[in-house]
């Protein structure tokens, strides 16, 4: 968003009033039971952070856009929060159990389905960051087809430094409960095709996520070289920028 339309704290606006409602408790003025009033309406969390998502779709002044996952994932958080805070208040009557494992049940699915389709590359090195760190950001470095994957970990890749071959370059990106970030230069063509799952994927500005969601991004270069990115999310995220 553009810096005369900045988003909204939502999250820092709710821990304030929370802070003022204590302090008020704390000198008299109201006689509030915060334990009660958290226990009743701790769902608007939900309700705040659909919000937060629903606003982040809005183009900022760079042009990035929010996929489609993102916004469907903030509509279901706040209708999520709000029936939740129903049933607290006592107008609604239902066992929100069922829902937790329904959804996890779908998303195991989902995930297994996404590994299925995702293309497989050239025969190339897999590389993994197991609550560790990669860099290659060394000037030379040569890049190749393979595989790059981190589970609570992360892992930054600079291709602007990097030697990159002439004709296509395939790339597997797995990020499980960490994060991979890849910088490519202005100039090389780019295609990406990235899964997240609870989870988020951003590639050339153009971002999506939330409990499922898909992204496609194609962009023709001026050069010889291609590069071709497989990316999968889950509990983590990923980032392709220029």
């Amino acid at each position: 968003m553009s810096e005369s339309t900045p988003r909204p704290r939502l999250f820092a606006l709710l821990i304030i009033a929370v802070g003022l409602l204590w302090l008020l408790n704390n000198l008299g003025l109201t006689r509030l039971e915060l334990g009660d009033l958290f226990k009743t309406y701790w769902p608007v969390l939900f309700v705040v952070w659909g919000i937060d998502m629903l606003v982040r779709g809005i183009p900022d002044h760079n042009g990035k856009k929010v996929g489609s996952g993102a916004l469907i994932t903030g509509v279901l958080l706040v209708i999520l929060g709000l029936a939740l805070v129903a049933r607290n208040l006592g107008y609604l009557d239902y066992d929100f159990s069922q829902l937790w494992g329904l959804l996890w049940a779908v998303l195991l699915i989902l995930l297994g389905i996404a590994i299925l389709k995702r293309p497989s590359t050239e025969p190339g090195r897999i590389r993994f960051a197991l609550m560790s760190g990669l860099e290659m950001k060394n000037p030379g470095w040569k890049l190749s087809s393979g595989g790059w994957t981190t589970i609570m970990g992360g892992v930054e890749l600079d291709l602007t430094v990097a030697e990159i071959p002439p004709g296509e370059t395939f790339l597997n990106l797995t990020a499980i409960m960490g994060g991979i970030n890849l910088r490519v230069p202005r100039n090389l063509g780019v295609t990406c095709r990235g899964t997240a799952i609870l989870g988020g994927i951003e590639c050339l500005r153009q971002s999506d996520g939330g409990i499922f969601a898909n992204n496609h991004v194609e962009r023709k270069g001026d050069g010889q070289s291609t590069l071709v990115i497989n990316a999968l999310a889950v509990l983590g995220g990923i980032e392709i920028k220029d």
